[in-house]
Protein backbone atom coordinates (compact mmCIF):
# COMPACT_ATOMS: atom_id res chain seq x y z
CA UNK A 1 0.00 0.00 0.00
CA UNK A 2 1.45 3.32 -1.11
CA UNK A 3 -0.68 6.20 0.21
CA UNK A 4 0.31 8.82 -2.34
CA UNK A 5 -2.95 10.41 -3.43
CA UNK A 6 -4.13 12.02 -0.18
CA UNK A 7 -2.28 12.44 3.13
CA UNK A 8 -5.15 10.85 5.10
CA UNK A 9 -4.56 7.62 3.16
CA UNK A 10 -1.39 7.12 5.25
CA UNK A 11 -3.51 6.81 8.39
CA UNK A 12 -5.83 4.41 6.60
CA UNK A 13 -2.84 2.32 5.51
CA UNK A 14 -1.54 2.25 9.08
CA UNK A 15 -4.99 1.17 10.30
CA UNK A 16 -4.94 -1.73 7.83
CA UNK A 17 -1.48 -2.78 9.03
CA UNK A 18 -2.63 -2.65 12.64
CA UNK A 19 -5.82 -4.65 12.03
CA UNK A 20 -6.02 -8.19 13.40
CA UNK A 21 -6.94 -9.41 9.88
CA UNK A 22 -4.96 -7.23 7.44
CA UNK A 23 -6.28 -9.03 4.38
CA UNK A 24 -9.89 -8.47 5.35
CA UNK A 25 -9.21 -4.86 6.36
CA UNK A 26 -7.52 -4.14 3.03
CA UNK A 27 -10.33 -5.71 1.04
CA UNK A 28 -12.95 -3.76 2.96
CA UNK A 29 -11.04 -0.52 2.37
CA UNK A 30 -9.75 -0.91 -1.17
CA UNK A 31 -12.01 -3.38 -2.95
CA UNK A 32 -15.47 -2.93 -1.45
CA UNK A 33 -18.28 -1.04 -3.16
CA UNK A 34 -18.56 1.09 -0.01
CA UNK A 35 -15.03 1.48 1.42
CA UNK A 36 -14.76 0.88 5.16
CA UNK A 37 -11.81 2.40 7.01
CA UNK A 38 -10.60 0.01 9.71
CA UNK A 39 -11.46 1.05 13.21
CA UNK A 40 -8.95 0.84 16.00
CA UNK A 41 -5.44 2.04 16.56
CA UNK A 42 -3.07 2.88 13.75
CA UNK A 43 -0.06 3.05 16.05
CA UNK A 44 1.42 -0.44 15.77
CA UNK A 45 4.81 -1.05 14.15
CA UNK A 46 4.23 -0.70 10.41
CA UNK A 47 6.22 0.08 7.23
CA UNK A 48 4.00 2.89 5.90
CA UNK A 49 6.47 5.76 6.50
CA UNK A 50 9.31 3.76 4.95
CA UNK A 51 7.16 2.94 1.92
CA UNK A 52 6.27 6.62 1.48
CA UNK A 53 9.94 7.61 1.82
CA UNK A 54 11.00 5.02 -0.77
CA UNK A 55 8.26 6.11 -3.16
CA UNK A 56 9.33 9.73 -2.89
CA UNK A 57 12.97 8.83 -3.46
CA UNK A 58 11.93 6.99 -6.65
CA UNK A 59 9.72 9.94 -7.68
CA UNK A 60 6.57 7.81 -7.66
CA UNK A 61 3.68 10.26 -7.78
CA UNK A 62 0.82 7.90 -8.57
CA UNK A 63 -0.29 4.33 -8.63
CA UNK A 64 0.20 2.13 -10.35
CA UNK A 65 3.80 2.82 -11.32
CA UNK A 66 5.70 0.00 -12.99
CA UNK A 67 9.50 -0.33 -13.07
CA UNK A 68 10.91 -2.64 -15.72
CA UNK A 69 14.19 -4.58 -15.58
CA UNK A 70 15.80 -2.23 -18.11
CA UNK A 71 15.16 0.80 -15.89
CA UNK A 72 12.15 2.13 -17.78
CA UNK A 73 9.12 3.11 -15.82
CA UNK A 74 5.48 3.48 -16.69
CA UNK A 75 3.13 5.58 -14.62
CA UNK A 76 -0.57 4.93 -14.63
CA UNK A 77 -2.55 2.00 -15.85
CA UNK A 78 -1.47 -0.05 -18.82
CA UNK A 79 -3.75 -2.35 -20.80
CA UNK A 80 -2.84 -5.99 -20.25
CA UNK A 81 -2.02 -6.51 -23.95
CA UNK A 82 0.40 -3.58 -23.94
CA UNK A 83 2.01 -4.81 -20.73
CA UNK A 84 2.38 -8.30 -22.18
CA UNK A 85 4.04 -6.87 -25.33
CA UNK A 86 6.44 -4.80 -23.19
CA UNK A 87 7.40 -7.80 -21.06
CA UNK A 88 7.88 -9.97 -24.16
CA UNK A 89 10.06 -7.25 -25.72
CA UNK A 90 12.21 -7.05 -22.59
CA UNK A 91 12.50 -10.86 -22.42
CA UNK A 92 13.97 -10.88 -25.94
CA UNK A 93 16.68 -8.34 -25.07
CA UNK A 94 20.08 -9.75 -24.12
CA UNK A 95 20.94 -9.60 -20.45
CA UNK A 96 23.50 -6.99 -19.49
CA UNK A 97 26.14 -7.56 -16.87
CA UNK A 98 26.52 -5.09 -14.04
CA UNK A 99 29.97 -4.51 -12.56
Amino acid sequence: MYPVIRPDFADQSRAVWCSPDRFKAWLELAAADAPKVPSGSASCANPVDKVVELGRSLRVTGTPTLFFANGERAGGGMPVGQLRMKLDELARQPATKKN
